[in-house]
């Protein structure tokens, strides 16, 4: 009776062994109606492009092949799901940790686009350098992102202590910020006097971009506006006066995460202006995700 028992023993040993390996070696597959295996949407085992080149994930870190001169990257915390190009099956988005060989430790909102049952990862955009990720959800098509930042002008050794949400959507041109779904957007703005820092004798455009860290919000007349019309609608909601009416009427374009601002025309007190104006345009732009760089084009 014994070894009968003990037989059975190892029969169901043996079983969940072969259990396991066959699970192993099937990981990720499903099968297609017509006996062949194939692999099934997982946005961890994927390849996403970061800074312009396709990175290649397994398990959620970056393949050996894509660590290249000190670069390593990881999906940071879980995928979340939800449909991205209203095509009534579930995507995915994740955030991605990104070490590139430096101090920094920079994070990246990614897509994965469910197609035929694979996953599909498409180009990341930047949230930022050291940030502090909280969390990501994907509501109603958009991808919304909690994080927090350093107020404007604060050096890295500062802890972060702004907490932002951004909202970005998918479309045929791929991931790209936009407002909330409520069509609001948030800025940056200084609660003091111009007059204090740029009145023509004082010109000090440094100081006052210091002080521009209180966070407001506005609404705008876009729904689910591109990334290029998102910007313009930040440049316009943070300036006023002179500077708001010239900005208005300026040619902004916005590639390869490069912001580009034709020249500004002269105008009586233009220096002045330009002195408060360049400030609030830079600490706003450039705190946006997908943002670099912002080029003030001469004639």
């Amino acid at each position: 009776m014994k070894k009968f028992t003990r037989l059975i023993m190892l029969i169901v040993v043996i079983l969940f062994v072969f259990a396991g390996i066959y699970l192993i070696l099937n990981k990720n597959k499903t099968n297609d109606g017509q006996g062949n295996s194939v692999k099934s949407f997982d946005p961890i085992n994927t390849s996403y492009v970061i800074d312009k080149q396709a990175v290649e994930f397994i398990d959620g870190q970056s393949s050996s092949k894509s660590n290249v001169n000190g670069f390593t990257a990881l999906i940071f915390g879980q995928a979340v799901y939800g449909d991205l190009n209203d095509d009534q099956v579930e995507d995915a988005a994740v955030l991605i940790q990104v070490q590139g060989g430096g101090s920094g430790t920079f994070y990246y909102v990614a897509a994965a686009i469910n197609s035929n049952s694979q996953a599909q990862g498409g180009e990341a955009v930047l949230l930022g350098d050291r940030i502090s990720p909280q969390n990501i959800v994907i509501q109603d098509q958009y991808i919304v992102v909690n994080y927090a930042i350093r107020k404007p002008g604060d050096s890295m050794a500062v802890p972060t202590s702004l907490g932002i949400s951004s909202y970005f959507i998918f479309d045929d041109l791929g991931l790209h910020l936009t407002s909330s779904p409520e069509q609001m957007i948030s800025y940056f703005s200084s609660n003091a006097d111009r007059k204090i820092y740029c009145d023509g004798v004082n010109m000090e455009s440094l100081a006052y971009q210091k002080t521009i860290t209180e966070i407001m919000s506005t609404s705008t007349a876009l729904v689910k506006p591109s990334a290029l019309e998102f910007i313009k609608d930040i440049i316009l909601a943070s300036t006023d006066g002179v500077c708001h009416e010239a900005l208005s009427d300026t040619n902004i374009s916005f590639n390869d995460g490069v912001v580009s601002i034709s020249p500004i025309e002269g105008w009586a007190g233009v220096s002045i202006a330009m002195c408060t104006c360049k400030p609030e345009v830079e600490v706003n732009v450039l705190a946006l995700p997908g943002v670099n760089q912002i080029m003030w084009l001469n004639k």
